[in-house]
């Protein structure tokens, strides 16, 4: 691939949520956007380029056997705390294939973003079930970033403004709450998948989470009205940390720490006392918690 094709690579910046370059997390305040965009930009232009051998095209196109001369478009869609989230269509006048690509925030250290690929590779070999699934990972010495099936119009689950509800991207992006019944189900189901990722052999389980907005989404096929139909739809789409603990050390863990509310920006959180919880919002129940204590457990069996 020439370099005058890596200048073909398409973007769509205006998307759900205008430029990216007003999503950013700075490293410093004086660090300037336009130029930080501007080499984060560089990193996807060369995480596509199929010169480079170990670009992410390049990863792809060999597991899913692409075929050649595909065009790449980078929309972009979300973001987070850790990551800008970008959907990618490789495509051809009779192909099309889409994944989703995610790159570090500039406040985010690298490692942390190939931890989370490494993560997620792990759990999705313990059961591909409820986790998307990790493809390829690509680095340079400013940005890391990596690709991930790609789940259409994925609802992110977010518990805030008092009640757990979801942010639907259809028709406009939007906060939709749960009823009570489902806002329970919800919640007791993200407990399960914490305890059915319990990693048995590395005696591992998962920390760091944010189950507000960012670990978690519902795929759009659930049935409101069918709460039995959540776990099913059920997604985990991120894993920045792992605690080395037992499992019954790691269910206490669940049982104290997601009683509070949290947010990273908690002193709690900072001063290291909470290990798992780190921003879920709002408090669960005991009986909720020990409700997906319970079916995590039957889902590992």
């Amino acid at each position: 691939m020439t370099k005058e094709f890596i200048n073909k690579v398409g973007y769509k910046e205006k998307n759900t949520f205008s430029n990216p370059i007003f999503c950013l997390r700075l490293q410093d305040e004086n660090d300037n956007p336009s130029e930080i965009y501007k080499e984060i930009k560089e990193t996807l232009d060369s995480a596509f380029d199929k010169n480079n051998n170990n670009s992410i095209i390049n990863q792809l196109s060999e597991k899913f056997k692409l075929p050649d001369n595909l065009h790449p478009q980078l929309d972009f869609i979300n973001y987070g705390n850790t990551q800008l989230v970008y959907l990618a269509t490789l495509s051809n006048s009779k192909f099309n294939k889409q994944f989703t690509v995610l790159i570090n925030q500039p406040s985010v250290k690298l490692e942390i973003i190939k931890e989370e690929f490494k993560n997620l590779q792990n759990i999705f070999k313990i059961d591909p079930q409820f986790v998307v699934e990790p493809h390829a990972f690509f680095t340079n010495e400013k940005h890391s970033l990596y690709a991930t099936t790609y789940i259409e119009k994925a609802r992110c689950i977010y518990g805030d403004y008092d009640k757990w509800g979801m942010f639907d991207p259809k028709p406009n992006y939007h906060f939709v709450p749960f009823n009570q019944e489902v806002s329970d189900k919800v919640s007791s189901n993200m407990i399960a998948l914490l305890v059915r990722y319990y990693d048995e052999k590395q005696t591992k389980g998962i920390s760091k989470t944010q189950l507000c907005g960012d670990d978690f989404i519902l795929t759009q096929d659930w049935d409101k009205n069918n709460p039995n139909t959540i776990l099913k739809n059920m997604k985990l789409i991120s894993a920045r940390g792992m605690i080395e603990t037992t499992l019954n050390k790691y269910l206490d863990i669940l049982r104290t720490e997601f009683t509070i509310g949290t947010h990273y920006k908690d002193d709690i959180v900072k001063r290291g006392e909470i290990k798992v919880n780190f921003k879920s919002g709002l408090p669960m129940s005991k009986k909720i918690i020990e409700d997906g204590i319970n079916l995590g457990l039957s889902l590992r069996k």
